[in-house]
This record gives C-alpha cells, structure tokens and sequence, in this order.
C-alpha cells in the first residue's frame, strides 16, 4: 500500500482530533454506510489525515486498508490496474475486478486518495466504472478523499468527514518557463542529449505536466530517454489525449506496454526491457534505439508479433502456437514469423498443446477434451480416450520425449509412457483443488522426469515421477500458475512459471534459486528452449525472450 505524495508527516494528534475519531469509527461500525469521503478544501489537511489513518490502523485487521490508489493524474484505466495489482490480481480492467472481488466475500476496504484530481474526465468515470459497481458489492468498502469544489457525484449513501480550513494558495508559475528551467536542469549525454537516468528526481515528476501546460511536450514525447525514466502514469494520461504531440506509432506502442510499464519500482533498464518488447512488433526505430538499454535488464525481447497465443510448445518443425480462434499455427522460433498452419477441427480451440515423441499432437480443447492431431499413435490415441471417458475432466497437457502429461480436475497428474502406455500412468494427487498447468523435464536424459504443476490451490508442486512428490511445494502464493515451460539447459533444468497476478518467475531447479522477470505483458501461454529462450504468449501477443543474465 502506498501513501499518497504529498501526505507529510502524519500528525501525532490526529487520532484524537474531531476528524480522527469520526474516521476510525465510521471503519469500525459495521452498520455505517459503506462509503466515506474525506472532503475538504485544499490545504484543509485531507491527505495528512488519511496517512495518518493509513499508519494507525494497519495494525488492526477490523481497520486495515487492504487497497489504496493515489488517483492524482491517473486515468481511469491506470486507476484500475494499480488497484488490480494491490489486490493481488495484476493489472486488470474494471469488469475483471468486479468479477474476482464478486467471487471473494471476504470483507474489504478500498481506498482513493486524491480522487478528484485524477486526470481529465477520469474521477467520474472511475466513480461510476469502477468504485460504485464496487459499493454494490455488501463485503466491499470505500475510504475516498475529494475536494469541496470539482469532486465526483455519488449516487451511494455515505459518510463524510469534513475538514474546514485552508493552506496558501500557490502563486501562479508561467508553465513554458519552468518547463525550459526544468530542461535546462537535466545534464547531457556523451550525444549532447538529455539524460534522463541522472536527471533530478523533481525534474522527471513535473516536466511533464509543465510541457503540456506551456506547449512543449514534443520535446518530450519525442524523446525515448524520457519515455523511459519519466513517470509513467502521467505519460499515459498524456498520450491518451489526442491533443497531445507524438511521433507517429508512440501511442500503439505505449498502448502495449502501459500496463506493464505503469507498475510501481520498476527500473530504467525494466521500462526499457518493456518498452522494447512493444515497439519491436510496432517501431523498429524506437526499438533500435532502446535495445542497448533493454540489455541491462535480466531478460530481452528477440523478437515480438501480435499473434494472440491460448497456447505455446516446442516441436513439430518451430514454435506451434494456438490462437483464441482455434488456429494452429508453426512459428519461426528465431524470427517469429508464421511458416505453416496445422489444419484442425473447425470446432476445435486449442488451450493446451502437448508435442509428443515423433511428432503427434495432443491438444486440450477449451470444453476439457482431448484431441489428437499430426503423426497419429495408438499411445495419444489412448491417452485421449481414457482421460475423454473417466467422467473428471482433464485441464493441463505436457509432453518432453516419449512422456506424455495430463493434469486433472481433482488436482492429479497422469504421466504416461508412450512406449509402455498398456501399462497405464503413473498418477500422483498434487493438488487438492484443479490443475492449472503442468509441464515435464529430465534432469539427466536416462533418468525419470521431473514434473512441475501448479493449482488453483496457489502452489507450484514438483515431483520426480520415480518416486513421491515433495512434501512441501516449490513456490505457494496469493494467485494461480496460469502456464509452465520448462528445458534442461547446460547448467541443468530450468522452470518457467507465469502466475494470474501478472508475475513471471523462472526458477533453476538444482540451485533451488528464482529470478523475478517483469513481463512484457500478463502470460498465459510459456515454452522455453535449451539456450533459455523463454517464449511468452498472451492476448496481445508473443515473443521471443533472451533470459540469459546481462553482462555486468
């Protein structure tokens, strides 16, 4: 949770001020309206009181904000997706997070500091998109601050604290001036260019509000250095006003890497990663530019297409990757271009693609059936009706040599020998709640496999299919493994894991270590080469990542 800018130091007294008390008992008294509005007018000490409520009630779980946004400059958009990610949802639009908080009853309380000065048109549209949809949830609460003047109407009944008093109203600055004195602040490069990286930190956060109000934000926007140490929710804001100057193609490419972009703490070298990934499949010359950049980061894009991706595995010839639509396609893995298609049922949608021993598909249909596809074997063929007739649905397939893996949905993985599939899987129960990805690796090339699955239980299990899985898991969080990839490389097995709150982990299984990678954008579809080229597919596309450590 993050304190509002601008808070200062929260008072001592405020706990037993008028304004203190009124607020701790409107959050303690279950029969208060849901909704509580901090107003005042500028200056009046709204923001103290709430960073001083923020400290003071985190220890008491009865008033314990779970979620607070500061909305000033926000669009709507960003608005949702920092409230997503807070909640442990990663960022995602409204409709969404209604969805997920309607399905959880446990009680919350949100808070909005600031509301009134989010961007433009937005404290309204976040009122009535996003916060009063909330509102008409009855486990859901809301602590808003907004202005006496220009604050958004509410249909809900509420509480409100009003603070009276004001402070000094600042005079008015000349808005082209302190854009050209804030320029004139941040040093050059070697190229006679902004640096951006040693800029002063005050510099990065304001210019840019100056420039639009002076008439000067081309010099900005135009500037990749800027793009990618400036502050990224009011980039956002920025560009998505038609007003705004840019060079052509910089909005598709923002428009891709925003919500990943938008996130709290990321570095120079993580925004560049980001906003490479989105440029390559949009402005080659944007990309060239920041590619020497992006190579600091722990990971970067070869390449990136906007082919939607419901599934990702290695085989059959290149990079098969299955589409929403149902299309079956071969992908070049070094360029990512489309070389063939893999003609399937018209009816068939593929959310799981497995590429088995010589060449046979095994595809999970999104109805939780089996199909087989390519090469045709009586193994696949097997696997497929006896998974398709067992009355428990099968929700994950993996295949690495001559294995072949089905997750089930009471939580089991089947791991079948297609040498030896009259015998029938090995199964283990890993889960006490659905599978939601497997996949499948040797650790040495004549031992037994190592199998990685995740649940809806929020665990990542590991088991060597000779013996019992391990007792404890891999990894256990707040969210859900939505895909696994996993190769053994030269320094032995490595496991790709993209889970449903955005985070994507990779993880060497002999050093039992994990390296966090920020994604290019939310992951639902992994397959990751020998060399550890890590292949993520999602929505808004794919692409090819180079996760080798960057030279120091």
């Amino acid at each position: 949770m993050t304190v509002p800018d601008g808070a200062g130091r929260p008072p001592r007294d405020a706990g037993s001020a008028p304004s203190g008390r009124e607020l701790t008992g409107w959050a303690g008294d279950p029969t208060a309206p849901r909704l509580c509005l901090v107003t005042g007018a500028r200056g009046s000490g709204k923001s103290r009181l709430l960073a001083w409520y923020f400290t003071a009630a985190a220890p008491d779980p009865a008033l314990r904000v779970h979620a607070l946004v500061p909305a000033a400059g926000l669009t709507a958009e960003v608005f949702c997706w920092e409230l997503g990610r807070q909640l442990g949802y990663g960022a995602l639009g409204a409709p969404q997070i209604l969805r997920r908080l309607a399905r959880d009853p446990r009680p919350v309380l949100l808070a909005a500091a600031d509301l009134h000065r989010a961007a433009g048109t937005a404290p309204q549209e976040i009122v009535r998109g996003l916060l009063e949809p909330l509102l008409a949830l009855p486990h859901v609460r809301l602590l808003a601050e907004v202005a006496d003047s220009g604050a958004p109407a509410w249909s809900q009944p509420c509480r409100e604290v009003a603070l009276t008093g004001s402070g000094a109203v600042p005079e008015p600055v000349d808005a082209a001036a302190e854009s050209e004195r804030m320029l004139a602040a941040v040093p050059l490069g070697p190229a006679g260019t902004p640096d951006w990286e040693r800029a002063p930190g005050t510099v990065r956060a304001r210019v840019l509000e100056y420039a639009l109000a002076g008439g000067t934000a081309a010099r900005l926007t135009g500037d990749p250095g800027f793009l990618v140490h400036g502050p990224a929710p009011a980039i956002t804001a920025a560009l998505a006003d038609p007003r705004t100057p840019a060079p052509r193609g910089l909005r598709a490419v923002w428009r891709r890497a925003a919500p990943a972009l938008t996130a709290l703490g990321l570095t120079g070298p993580e925004r560049a990663a980001v906003l490479h990934t989105a440029a390559l499949a949009e402005d080659p010359k944007l990309a060239a530019y920041l590619e020497p950049l992006a190579r600091r980061h722990s990971w970067t894009a070869l390449w990136a297409a906007a082919e939607p991706a419901a599934a990702l595995a290695l085989g059959a010839g290149g990079l098969l990757l299955a589409d929403p639509v149902g299309r079956l396609s071969v992908l070049d893995p070094a360029a990512g271009a489309v070389r063939s298609r893999v003609p399937l049922d018209a009816a068939l949608r593929p959310a799981g693609v497995a590429v088995a021993e010589g060449g046979g598909l095994l595809l999970l249909d999104a109805d939780e059936t089996l199909h087989t596809a390519g090469p045709m074997s009586n193994a696949l063929s097997r696997v497929a009706d006896l998974h398709n007739t067992t009355g428990t649905p099968p929700t994950a397939v993996a295949a690495h040599g001559r294995r072949v893996a089905v997750g089930d949905a009471e939580g089991r993985v089947h791991v079948w020998d297609a040498a030896a599939h009259d015998r029938g899987p090995v199964t283990r129960r890993l889960h006490p709640a659905p599978l939601t990805a497997t996949t499948l690796v040797h650790a040495a090339a004549s031992g037994p496999a190592l199998c990685l699955s995740g649940g809806a239980d929020g665990t990542l299990r590991l088991w060597e299919t000779g013996g019992d899985p391990m007792p404890e898991p891999v990894d256990r969080r707040e969210a859900v493994v939505t895909a696994l990839a996993a190769a053994d490389t030269p320094s032995g097995p490595l496991v790709a894991a993209a889970w449903s709150d955005g985070e994507l982990h990779l993880w060497d299984l002999f050093a039992a270590t994990r390296r966090d990678l920020t994604p290019p954008f939310r992951a639902t579809a992994l397959a990751l080469t020998e060399g550890a080229t890590l292949f993520v597919g999602g929505t808004t596309g794919v692409a090819a990542l180079d996760t080798r450590p960057a030279a120091p």
